[in-house]
Parts: C-alpha cells; structure tokens; sequence
C-alpha cells in the first residue's frame, strides 16, 4: 500500500484556496510544497474538489458572445470574460459571419513627435503610454522623417572630445543613439604587427600549398587570414583561386556529363568549383537530381566524408553520459506543453507533426503489410494470453456501471473529467474500469470510473494502478484491500447482516 498524505490543516486549507480561488497549476502547488503532482492531485480528489481536467468546454452560447463582443468591441476581452482562448471567439465569430471591428489605432502624430523630442522617453515607453506597440511609434516617428539620432543630437550638445586610445583624433562624445563614447571604430582593437620568422614564413608557405586555401592555414597555424595573405604577397607566391570564385561554365557540357555520369562530385573536380555550383546549374535548368539511394562512393569521396564528419557516437560524444539539468529540462517541457496545449474541438494538438494529415491508401497498405506476424498475439509485448477476448460476467450490466458512476460523482478517478466532456470529446459516457483486471471480479470495491483516454492509458504498468486505485478507494470510501491487492469482502458482508 502507498504511503498515506499527511497534510496540516492550515496546509490543507491552502492547498483547496490556491487551486479554487488563485487558479494555481497542480504542478505549481506541488513545487511549493515539496511534494509530486500526483499526491496533490490525489488529495484533491480525496477533499471532493472537481478538478479542471482538460480545457475544453461546451460551445458558449452565441448571443452572449455577441452581446459582449458589441460592447467591448474587442474579442480579447470577450475571451478573458468568458474564460476561452481570444482565437475560440474569433472561430465563432468567423464562422457565424459576424464583422470584426477595425483594431486600428489612430493617434495624434503631432503630439507623438513633440513628446519624443522634448521628453527622454524611449519608443517602447511612449507605446505604454498611449497603450500602443513600440512599432507604431516608430512608424510615425519614420514617416515624419525623425531618427534617433536627431533625438540625441537634440538633447545633448554635439561635443568633440580625443579618442582614447592615445591618437590625437577627435570624436563626437555621443553616438547616434546618445550613448557616451570613448573611442572611434577601430581604434580599440590596435592592430599590432606580427613579425613571422623565416622558418615560420616557410611552414605557412608549405601549409598553403597543401591545403590550397588561406582559411584552413590561418586555422591550422592559429594565425589571422590577413597575416597569411601578408606573407604569401611578401614572398611572391601565386595565390590559387578559390572554389567558390564564380567561373563562366558551360551549362550544356554540364548538363550532358551528369546525364551519362550522374556524379556531381566528379563534375564538380573536373571545373575544380564547388558541388553547389553544380547543383545550382542543374536547379536552374529544371533538371530532377537522381536520389544516392543505391549509388557507389568513390575511395576519394569516402575519405572526404571522413574527413569532414567526425565520428561523434558513443562515448566520443561530448555530451554522452551527462544528463541534462533540472533548469533545462523545465525549459524544453514548458516549451512542449505550450505548444501542444492549442487543441482543436477534437481534442487534437494543432501543433502535432501530422495535423489535418492523413495516410495515403498505398502506405495504409505498406504499413499493414509490414505489421503482419509482427505484432499479433504472443508477438506483441502487451499480450496477456487473450483475456480480452474473455466474456464479461451477467453482474457487469447498464445498472452496476450506473452505480458506479454515480458513486465517483460522474467524474474520471484519475484526471477528473467530467462526463460531459467525454461525451462531447469521445461520444461516450465514463467507462467502467476493473482495478485489478479480472473481468470475474465486478464488485464496487474493484471498479471505478475513467474516461477514455485514462482508461487506455492504465493497460500498462498494472501493479503499480492497481495500487493506486485501491489506495484512493480505501482512503474515499472506506474499502480494504490485503498487502497482495487482494478484495476483501467478508467485512463488507458482516456489516449488511447486522444492519
């Protein structure tokens, strides 16, 4: 059995008062005290606080909508009253052939270019002021022909001060945007000269002649590209033209060597240029690229792609073995979650990878071809030697599921949705679920209610649910189980004989 909840009640009471009143996550509160989200979503359940459940509610009535929508002009507003997403209301709207209300907003630029100029107010705090963006300001500004640095030049004084890295040159104090400066552009970085040996001037000509390009020497040698452009000019060597250099290439000598070669690699080593520039010929002339699915690699190609994609699997990847912290994994899940909170009336995410997409009949067929044998029967991991297929006792009837309905108040025991919601979003009532899976067994102390989605969610990891469930009913009504999950009845049986 899992370990009982003890909560103060001075804790108690906070915990209902932030999640009825303040509207605060489980996820929230569990933070604040220190403990998970299903021990809190537990006591909830325990205290007979309806639970919010997924957001979906019953279409709003749509006078009410318009109502408010034709006294706030603002479908913002109706959304925060009626407490939906701004977009459910302009579906509505949209869907109804309502007009929506020009959101333009019209301001005095006169009065607008006067503060900018007279006040030290930015862009963005002019926008809160006249409960406007920073860009609306700043079109205005644009379209009167006034610049930041008018602004600047208007409420400092052009001043001229030395620069101060110790030339004897003069500068504004202020920039463009009326920040102080201190030197002029350039003057920061001194660029001191490096005097190479002979036997280094050697090294870096050897190094360029084998690489063939001044980027890899400066990188190999940990130099600046100038400095070995510097040298190589001293030293009078012929410098070679880069790969990327644009050459006048003949399109159809190219076009006919990829016909008979099908190779943009060996093109591309003939003219001595770049696969791009291949590719990009070959774009231009609507000309298909064959697929490298089936194509041989050259020993030289192979190399190349060694060379250039190192071999980072395993243990040689740098972040192998290093689990990510807790600050970013909140990150990456808070990201997640916004973006597969935005559902359709359907219950899907809009945001998902397949929305509004479906499966072509020739790979409904190639997926039910691969499937076959695969995962039938005894195959599949999930296989409990066919008791699904086992009928239902005479005791499992519409009356019993109505009881037990009734019972757990027409609300899901895991997430707490209500029975209107998963008609609306399933086309059913809650589903009547046995806790610890024996169809046999159709007592009330081994049944609940759940909604669609728990109820397929609970087929896996059943010792662990059938715990959970049995310690919620022990702590809501009274039922006891033994150590194994195992029913017990007699108590039950002795109580309805003496009453």
């Amino acid at each position: 059995m899992p370990k009982r909840i003890d909560f103060s009640k001075e804790q108690e009471a906070e915990i209902v008062r932030l999640y009825v009143e303040e509207m605060w996550g489980i996820e929230r509160i569990g933070k604040k005290f220190g403990v998970s989200e299903s021990k809190i979503k537990r006591f909830l359940i325990i205290k007979g606080v309806t639970l919010y459940g997924i957001r979906f509610i019953k279409e709003p009535n749509l006078e009410e909508v318009l109502k408010l929508y034709r006294e706030t002009k603002s479908a913002y507003k109706v959304a925060e009253k009626m407490g939906v997403g701004q977009c459910y209301i302009l579906k509505i709207l949209h869907k109804n052939n309502i007009k929506i209300f020009d959101t333009k907003i019209t301001l005095n630029k006169d009065e607008v270019i006067n503060i900018y100029i007279n006040t030290e107010l930015s862009p963005t705090k002019m926008g809160e002021k006249f409960n406007c963006g920073r860009l609306v300001i700043e079109k205005i500004l644009k379209e009167a022909g006034i610049s930041r640095k008018d602004k600047a030049m208007y409420n400092k004084e052009i001043e001229m001060i030395p620069c101060k890295c110790g030339c004897s040159e003069l500068m504004p104090k202020y920039d463009k945007r009326g920040r102080e400066r201190k030197f002029i552009y350039g003057h920061l970085k001194v660029n001191k000269k490096i005097n190479l040996t002979k036997e280094e001037q050697a090294e870096l000509i050897k190094v360029y002649k084998e690489t063939k390009s001044m980027c890899k020497t400066a990188k190999i040698l940990k130099l600046k590209r100038y400095i070995v452009l510097r040298t190589l000019k001293e030293n009078n060597i012929e410098l070679f033209e880069p790969k990327n250099k644009k050459k006048n290439l003949d399109e159809n000598k190219i076009i006919e060597l990829y016909e008979e070669t099908g190779s943009t690699y060996k093109i591309a080593k003939e003219y001595n240029c770049d696969v791009k520039v291949i590719y990009g010929i070959l774009n231009r002339n609507n000309i298909e690229i064959k697929p490298m699915k089936g194509r041989e690699f050259t020993e030289e190609h192979k190399k190349n792609i060694k060379e250039n994609h190192a071999d980072v699997s395993g243990e040689k990847n740098p972040i192998f073995g290093k689990p990510r912290p807790k600050s970013i994994r909140e990150k990456i899940s808070i990201k997640v979650k916004k973006r597969m909170s935005i559902k359709d009336e359907n219950g899907k995410s809009i945001n998902g990878s397949f929305y509004k997409k479906n499966h072509s009949d020739e790979s409904k067929k190639l997926i039910s071809l691969n499937l076959i044998g695969k995962m039938a029967l005894d195959k599949n991991p999930r296989w409990k030697g066919g008791i699904s297929y086992e009928p239902y006792p005479i005791s499992f009837n519409k009356s019993f599921k109505e009881l037990i309905r009734q019972r757990d108040a027409f609300l899901c025991l895991k997430c707490g949705m209500r029975e209107e919601d998963n008609l609306i979003l399933f086309g059913s009532k809650l589903n009547t679920h046995h806790i610890d899976y024996i169809k046999e067994n159709t007592f009330k102390e081994n049944c609940c209610a759940l909604c669609n989605r728990c109820n397929a969610e609970v087929n896996s990891n059943r010792e662990s649910w059938t715990k959970f469930f049995q310690s919620l009913l022990s702590e809501r009504y009274g039922y006891k189980y033994t150590e194994d999950g195992k029913i017990i009845l007699e108590i039950n049986k002795e109580e309805n004989n003496e009453s």
